[in-house]
């Protein structure tokens, strides 16, 4: 609340001519107060209401049903918390779940909680814990897809399959980040949350290896991008881009100046001797000519790991002039990053790039 007074002495005369205008009776002086704060016509009353000084009559009766829910809670918790059956374990994580959400966490009251519920404050942190990981979890992402369709148009197992095969290798996968999450609310103030898959094709390519897989399953493309989990997207251009660590920035610098002075020899040579050395456009174009083929969408972990012996770099193939390495030899350029000491404060001296 804004303070209007210019100094103290103001304010301390004008408190000392309401007191002398009230009653000398503590009691009259309570009764007149009282009859003056439910006056909810007093532009006063209402601005010490929207000042939250005061409480309104709906949020008394909040706090009112507020505290009789904590009550109701703690009455229940006070019956299970003693026991050890699995019904008393399973009722208490559904109790305590319920009630350490993120509002909670937010506003740094879960201590204040513990101590109305009478439990450990370790108590309410594991419930907000089960709480994050039933709302992270495959399963709660998988429920909100399924309640997405009428229970009618198509039967479970078939809504399973289709989000199951969203989510295989080949048809969409993780994105780099991390912070790429993305959720769905699922209730009141309750949301849902999983990580974000990218797609590595089109949707009605996707479409048409399911019908491809499944013959003996009909369904329209319609419906079948409904089955689709809320998590997985078209990949966007910036999807593609790696970090720009100096291991990948220099990568790319090589792997540019590489190609161009290749382009350069494909040029200036015969086509029948460059016939086997191609021009790559992308980096992840040269890593896969130095792998095995895939099997199931994805790369052998041996071939990833280099201990193949039908893969790697050895496979592939050269000009004459990029293998040369006598004095006559032409030279790539290409920029790289360099450490260097710089002088900061307190006489200390750092390596930067």
């Amino acid at each position: 609340m804004r303070n209007t007074f210019e100094n103290r002495t103001e304010k301390h005369r004008a408190l000392k001519k309401l007191k002398l205008a009230l009653p000398n009776s503590p009691d009259r002086r309570v009764t007149t107060m009282v009859a003056y704060l439910q006056n909810s016509n007093s532009p006063t009353v209402r601005k010490l209401q929207s000042s939250e000084v005061i409480s309104s009559p709906e949020e008394i009766e909040e706090h009112k049903t507020s505290k009789a829910l904590t009550e109701d809670l703690k009455t229940v918790i006070d019956n299970c918390k003693r026991k050890r059956s699995d019904d008393s374990l399973k009722t208490m994580n559904v109790i305590i779940s319920s009630v350490s959400g993120e509002k909670i966490s937010d506003n740094k009251c879960r201590k204040k909680l513990a101590r109305k519920l009478g439990l450990p404050v370790r108590r309410v942190s594991r419930g907000h814990a089960i709480r994050t990981r039933i709302l992270k979890s495959e399963k709660s992402s998988w429920t909100y897809t399924n309640r997405k369709t009428r229970s009618d148009a198509i039967t479970p197992d078939t809504k399973k399959r289709i989000y199951e095969f969203w989510c295989k290798p080949g048809i969409s996968r993780p994105t780099g980040n991390k912070a790429d999450i993305k959720r769905v609310r699922i209730g009141p103030k309750t949301y849902s949350s999983h990580m974000t898959h990218i797609l590595e094709k089109t949707q009605t390519d996707v479409y048409l290896d399911f019908i491809g897989e499944n013959p003996s399953i009909k369904i329209a493309q319609r419906m079948f991008e409904r089955c689709k989990p809320y998590f997985v997207r078209p990949v966007r251009p910036k999807d593609r881009q790696t970090c720009c660590c100096k291991y990948h920035v220099e990568f790319k610098t090589v792997f540019k100046s590489c190609m161009e002075f290749r382009k350069k020899l494909l040029i200036e040579n015969e086509p029948n001797e460059c016939y086997s050395t191609p021009v790559y456009d992308s980096i992840s174009d040269v890593v896969n000519a130095t792998l095995c083929e895939k099997v199931d969408g994805s790369h052998n972990l041996q071939c990833l790991k280099r201990k193949c012996s039908d893969c790697g770099v050895k496979i592939l193939n050269f000009l004459p002039c990029e293998l040369d390495v006598s004095d006559t030899a032409e030279f790539v350029k290409w920029e790289k990053f360099e450490n260097v000491s710089v002088n900061v404060k307190g006489n200390k001296t750092i390596k930067r790039n």
